[in-house]
């Protein structure tokens, strides 16, 4: 799995994405647990995805919301600040660098799950739940592939 995430974000191996997500949706829908109303995945900022080209976590949204029947919602969720990578950042760092960096459009379901590929230190996914919470969502799930092992400094 290390080197697998890697070559989908900088080598277009997108196929991935689909036997993932279907891994992911069977697993999800073996849990005994409501599924969401609604699937966001993280957002990329707009210069950073039009030079990768793709948002690797809308792939893997779309491929979970074909395998689940959920509605996949991309344009509810922005990233409106370019951030620094949050791969050399430390745990304080990010949650720094993440403040203020999204903003909603328009209404969202009570449940929604939020989609990304690999959750390190959970604050992406802590950023996107507050503001979620601030604008009415009852319950935020995540959905990811993968978690980085915690460092001692995170």
């Amino acid at each position: 799995m290390i080197s697998l995430l890697p070559s989908i974000k900088q080598r277009h191996s997108l196929h991935h994405l689909r036997w993932l997500a279907k891994l992911l949706a069977t697993r999800i829908k073996d849990l005994d647990t409501t599924l969401p109303d609604a699937l966001l995945p993280v957002p990329m900022h707009t210069v950073d995805q039009l030079r990768r080209g793709y948002n690797q976590a809308a792939v893997l949204a779309d491929e979970l919301g074909k395998n689940t029947a959920i509605k996949v919602m991309h344009t509810r969720l922005c990233k409106v600040k370019r951030t620094h990578h949050q791969h050399d950042l430390n745990a304080d760092q990010r949650r720094a660098n993440l403040s203020g960096a999204f903003s909603l459009r328009g209404k969202l379901p009570k449940h929604v799950a939020i989609v990304d590929d690999v959750m390190t230190t959970g604050s992406t996914l802590h950023e996107i739940a507050s503001l979620l919470k601030q604008h009415g969502v009852e319950r935020v799930d995540a959905w990811v592939i993968a978690r980085t092992p915690q460092r001692d400094h995170d």
